[in-house]
């Protein structure tokens, strides 16, 4: 069956309509609807606003405002980012920080698509392309096509997106560790825009804080620490809503698979 192929008048001329099939007809409809979707499934509430979710028109449920970013062990549960935050990664060696960023991006690329930025400094690129190829829910064509990730160990400052997901793994210091808190609000103040940064810090084994000490948290709204097979928040400001009491102190045990895989995991009772 065809539509159209039929001549109107506009203007005391004869215009031609083109005929379609209805094959062509029900693709187009189905392109226009997925392009609707894809503009409407991702969303930022201002930090002034509530938004409110509806299906089909009838109110289901408000939500609150930030980036609505999803993280490892389900902690967006409990605590959010907005705009120009800083998250905070502490990890002990073999621990899995590198692991906790590898899902954080897994989790929201396809939100972000080419506005995620990874720094690795100790990871070569076909060391990085061998822990990403263990995701059995990505690909490596998307990872290259939403994320970039570059080795860089310096000068991270200077490459910071205003408007991006700022990832740095990790802040490498040798010497003069109470330079790192500097480091760190010279990186946050180029996060001028609705992106984010990320930072992720060694740490001694079951020490609470990373090298460079409290002074790396100074601005930090969400913290986290990891040490083998459990990690901790140690800040959490911005509280999820219905959440009664700081998510600080909550914990998961875990178990990592391949420096990527997050297995085995338990919400620890407080």
């Amino acid at each position: 069956m065809a539509f159209g192929g039929k001549k109107i008048v506009i203007g005391g001329e004869e215009v031609n309509i083109p005929s379609f099939s209805k094959g062509t007809v029900w693709f187009a409809g189905i392109l226009v609807a997925g392009l609707i979707l894809l503009f409407t499934m991702f969303y930022k509430v201002g930090t002034d606003e509530v938004g409110v979710i509806q299906r089909f028109g009838r109110y289901t449920r408000s939500t609150q405002p930030g980036l609505h970013l999803k993280l490892p062990f389900g902690i967006h549960n409990y605590g959010f980012l907005y705009r120009k935050n800083i998250m905070i990664v502490f990890g002990s060696k073999d621990a899995g920080k590198t692991a906790f960023i590898l899902n954080f991006i897994r989790l929201n690329m396809e939100g972000w698509k080419r506005k995620i930025q990874l720094f690795n400094v100790d990871m070569g690129a076909e060391e990085m392309r061998g822990r990403i190829e263990r995701f059995p829910d990505t690909t490596i064509e998307q990872w290259d096509e939403y994320v970039y990730i570059e080795e860089r160990a310096v000068n991270f400052v200077d490459f910071i997106e205003p408007d991006w997901i700022n990832i740095v793994d990790f802040l490498e210091v040798s010497t003069d560790f109470y330079r790192i808190g500097g480091m760190i609000k010279e990186m946050l103040d180029k996060v001028t825009g609705n992106g984010i940064l990320v930072v992720a810090v060694q740490k001694n084994k079951d020490a609470e804080y990373g090298l460079g000490g409290q002074r790396t948290i100074e601005r930090a709204k969400l913290v986290v620490t990891l040490d083998p097979g459990i990690i901790r928040i140690l800040v959490g400001k911005n509280w999820q809503d219905g959440i009664e009491s700081s998510p600080k102190g909550r914990s998961w045990s875990y178990k990592l698979v391949g420096g990527t895989k997050i297995v085995n995991i338990i919400e620890n009772t407080r």
